[in-house]
């Protein structure tokens, strides 16, 4: 079976590039998660290590692989009542 290369974003090919140099990394568990399921990283209870293709991939010179998007947070729209007031606020006796 054939697999096709996931695109990596620029923190996570930053990553992978820290922990080949042997730098300590803290990584959220979805990071960890998503690069131990693309098989790029092995967590055991010595810590995070790299595998095969994981050195790969932190070898490669090019941004080329990262395509995707840095992940931002995500932008939620204000609650507000119909004049445009906020509704976390108290109301006031004077509107």
């Amino acid at each position: 079976m054939a697999r096709t290369q996931s695109i990596l974003s620029r923190f996570e090919l930053e990553s992978l590039r820290r922990l080949a140099g042997g730098v300590g990394l803290a990584l959220s568990s979805t990071q960890r998660v998503r690069l131990e399921f693309l098989g790029l990283i092995v967590e055991g209870p010595s810590g995070i290590a790299l595998t095969a293709e994981g050195r790969r991939r932190a070898a490669t010179d090019t941004d080329a692989d990262c395509a995707a998007p840095d992940p931002g947070p995500p932008v939620l729209p204000r609650k507000t009542d119909a004049l445009g007031r906020s509704r976390r606020r108290r109301r006031s006796p004077f509107d």
